[in-house]
């Protein structure tokens, strides 16, 4: 599993080192978030019955939430002092995953189940890429929370798997 730090993810040049200095330094103290991302191949993943969380396997976090986010079993747990996230999500099915398939996705939490205000469906038609995401959402939590991002199909008869994706589920914490 990969980390990375703010300053990593910057090009610079000798114009621009001193603003980004500063940009790195300010998300880095003031910005406590982590971003969880997959790209490759989701095996078997079927209906509703058969969702799946995704699986994470790359992980960016800023200095400052180190120790108070964990990344475990494809979902996010929060730790001690944290009471309000903000979270996102995005999905790019690329050209040739199946067509002709509904593909879902939700964000999920230990205290509240399902967020289905957080569901979002897209329709795949043809062999061109397809996007899917929520802008952002603000949500109350306790120690302990886990976060999770589910994903399911709905017009496939056996568990299908899907080519070429990438996903990223960014949690800020508000407070």
């Amino acid at each position: 599993m990969a980390k990375f730090k703010i300053k990593d993810l910057i090009v610079e040049s000798e114009s621009v080192k001193y603003r980004n200095e500063k940009l790195t330094n300010f998300l880095n103290n003031n910005n406590c978030l982590i971003r969880v991302l997959y790209g490759g191949t989701l095996a078997e993943y079927a209906d509703y019955s058969g969702r799946r969380y995704v699986p994470f396997n790359d992980v960016f976090q800023t200095e400052n939430i180190k120790g108070r986010v964990i990344l475990d079993n494809d979902v996010v747990t929060l730790g001690k002092g944290i009471s309000t996230v903000k979270i996102s999500y995005d999905i790019r099915y690329d050209y040739d995953a199946p067509s002709s398939v509904f593909y879902h996705a939700m964000v999920t939490t230990a205290k509240s189940g399902e967020l289905w205000s957080t569901h979002n469906a897209v329709y795949k038609q043809y062999n061109i890429a397809t996007h899917q995401g929520y802008g952002s959402f603000i949500l109350n939590v306790q120690e302990g929370e886990q976060i999770g991002l589910l994903v399911w199909l709905t017009g496939v008869s056996t568990a299908t798997t899907i080519n070429a994706v990438n996903y990223s589920m960014t949690i800020e914490v508000i407070d």
